[in-house]
């Protein structure tokens, strides 16, 4: 089991008939063994957690690297420079790391899910905007808000399943995470590369605003999983 857990985040240290990625399907549709209990009192179903997690360490991924190929037909939009729009991927990034820090602690205040359902509805109002962008200067702005909207998914989908599972079943899930990471930015600008040539680059955050509002509207089916008895903030982050 280590060594499997071990060569899904790290592939390339596997033999060359090893295939990381079977693994995580059959973790995916393997029933969890019944010695990996969870590590709170919260009863989840271990599938729908898994994929709907997966869907948010994807959109992560997504919001920052899916409108790379419409960085050209940006510049003709918004008449500037190259280097200019590309500031779009830093402040993006800039948003992402910022909100990780913010948003962890208050995730241990107050609970899991209202900080996904608040940073998610955050991005969908920051997404929508930048779709109306006048200048570029207005849309790197909107896109350091989107970078924080997502942030709430991007790291959650790695902490819930933390304070869930424990042993067997938190390797399984991180596993299927650690597949999503590698698979989700290499897919990202492809997909974009479609949606750009057929709806130019607004195109692709009404695409980005769709895939927020898909999670957000299966987010009632996740339970909170940091009860109020167990929230506080650590010692490191205070």
């Amino acid at each position: 089991m280590r060594r499997d857990f071990f060569y899904t985040l790290y592939p390339r240290f596997a033999p060359p008939v090893y295939n990381p990625y079977y693994s995580v399907v059959c973790y995916i549709f393997m029933k969890p063994s019944s010695t990996s209990t969870p590590t709170s009192a919260v009863a989840v179903n271990f599938t729908f957690l898994v994929l709907y997690l997966a869907g948010l360490s994807a959109f992560g991924s997504f919001v920052n690297d899916m409108y790379t190929p419409s960085l050209p037909s940006m510049c003709r939009y918004f008449h500037c420079s190259v280097p200019v729009v590309q500031l779009g991927l830093t402040m993006g990034m800039l948003g992402l790391g910022i909100g990780q820090i913010v948003l962890g602690p208050v995730s241990f205040r107050y609970g899991r899910k209202p900080v996904l359902v608040a940073s998610i509805l955050f991005f969908i109002a920051a997404a929508t905007v930048s779709i109306f962008s006048p200048t570029i200067h207005f849309f790197l702005v909107c896109r350091f808000f989107q970078g924080i909207g997502a942030s709430g998914g991007y790291f959650l989908a790695r902490t819930i399943p933390a304070d869930v599972y424990g042993g067997r079943r938190l390797a399984k899930a991180m596993a299927v995470m650690g597949a999503i990471n590698g698979f989700a930015p290499a897919s990202a600008p492809v997909i974009g590369g479609f949606i750009s040539e057929r709806f130019d680059w607004k195109g692709i955050f009404a695409v980005l605003v769709a895939f927020a509002v898909i999670l957000l509207c299966i987010s009632p089916k996740l339970k909170e999983t940091l009860p109020p008895g167990a929230r506080s903030i650590p010692a490191d982050l205070e």
